[in-house]
């Protein structure tokens, strides 16, 4: 669907070493990048007030703080 919608670096991944791999490859290209990771669901589930905005932005820290890189910048003062 990113594909078809214009997004050149679309994936999918069903592993850890491939989402890794193409994790790592969507943070040296330019553009938007669109991974989709299949996966199966694991343990029990935790119920959440969190909406997918507060999740991508709770990933988007993670990524930063792991990775030491800065994805999503503060405006300009």
């Amino acid at each position: 669907m990113a594909n078809g919608g214009g997004i050149e670096n679309s994936y999918s991944v069903s592993t850890l070493d491939e989402f890794e791999r193409e994790a790592r490859a969507a943070l040296q290209r330019k553009g938007p990048n669109y991974i989709v990771a299949k996966v199966e669901a694991a343990g029990k589930r935790m119920s959440t007030d969190m909406d997918g905005k507060e999740g991508k932005y709770r990933f988007v820290r993670y990524i930063e703080r792991t990775e030491g890189i800065k994805i999503i910048g503060t405006a300009a003062k």
